[in-house]
């Protein structure tokens, strides 16, 4: 059983957790660990609550994660749920900066270099939207659709160097090396309209189920709904 308690995020566990990923055992369709840094981002920070269990074969692509023995396997898993603390914890305590394991290269094309942290961000991020999609285009209006819409387009344009070309040759008069420049600089404002707008729409959810939840209560003077004809603070109550 992992303790929920004392889950920082570690040095050594950031260590521990690049080598498991990169090792050749894990299946084919694992991600790295800055892509991992990417999916957790999207998911602790998607309209509705994502456990564990739906977002951990994301990591692999959805086959097994090869975990020698039981022990490994809660290594792993420790590492796992700290490093998902620590990026959902950032997002709470300031989402204006850039989360845990979101490296940005000072050269602004080596983004777009296949494997480097920022590519392999994104598409870790693209990963845990598209997972948490359906939740998205529930729980937003047309206003703030349009808010997640341009966010989107920043946060996955380093994802493939062909979907940033194809995002250039749409702005006239400009070069894919000047777009990536304005990229970065648009990243930390999406990063934080990304967060704000999935707490907001969680915190509407949490609201909702409250109130339903309320809803349902039976006030301990009205009629037991057992059918006894008493109070119900005087039946089942």
């Amino acid at each position: 059983m992992i303790n929920a308690e004392n889950l920082d995020f570690t040095d050594a566990q950031e260590l521990r957790l690049k080598r498991f990923l990169a090792s050749h055992q894990r299946p084919k369709g694992t991600l790295s660990y800055h892509a991992v840094a990417g999916l957790l981002f999207a998911i602790s920070n998607a309209p509705d609550l994502v456990p564990m269990s739906e977002w951990l074969p994301l990591v692999f692509g959805g086959d097994e994660e090869g975990f020698e023995n039981d022990e490994e396997a809660r290594e792993i898993l420790f590492c796992m749920m700290s490093f998902y603390n620590s990026v959902n914890g950032a997002s709470l305590d300031d989402c204006r900066g850039l989360p845990p394991g979101c490296i940005i290269s000072s050269n602004p094309m080596d983004n777009l270099l296949v494997n480097s942290p920022l590519s392999e961000w994104s598409k870790g991020f693209l990963r845990g939207y598209a997972f948490s999609r359906e939740a998205w285009d529930v729980r937003l209006d047309d206003g703030k659709r349009t808010e997640l819409d341009k966010a989107l387009v920043v946060l996955t344009f380093f994802s493939r160097r062909e979907l940033a070309e194809n995002m250039a040759s749409l702005v006239e008069n400009t070069t894919l090396a000047e777009l990536s420049t304005a990229m970065l600089g648009f990243f930390p404002g999406a990063i934080e309209t990304f967060a704000n707008l999935g707490q907001s729409a969680f915190r509407e959810l949490l609201g909702e189920e409250l109130a339903r939840t309320r809803s349902l209560q039976i006030g301990r003077n009205d009629s037991c709904p057992c059918g006894s004809g008493k109070k119900y603070k005087r039946c089942c109550g």
